[in-house]
């Protein structure tokens, strides 16, 4: 089984929190962009973790929007 790092560890946790937040609610991500106005193509790298400081601000509009805490 290959290891995996801890940066990528998050990436996936973060993308399964907020795939499952968008999962719950019945929304795409393209919904979600338009509700903190964003583009998708933006909010996509974010959910992805993408490490540049807009994507991690887009992050925290989304974590912020779904009230995800724990990651």
């Amino acid at each position: 089984m290959p290891v995996v790092s801890p940066e990528e560890s998050i990436k996936r946790k973060t993308r399964r929190a907020i795939r499952g937040e968008l999962d719950e609610r019945g929304m795409s991500q393209i919904e979600l962009a338009n509700m903190i106005g964003e583009r998708e193509d933006e909010v996509s790298r974010a959910v992805n973790g993408y490490k540049e400081t807009r994507f991690v601000k887009i992050r925290e509009k989304i974590f912020k929007l779904f009230n995800i805490q724990d990651i």
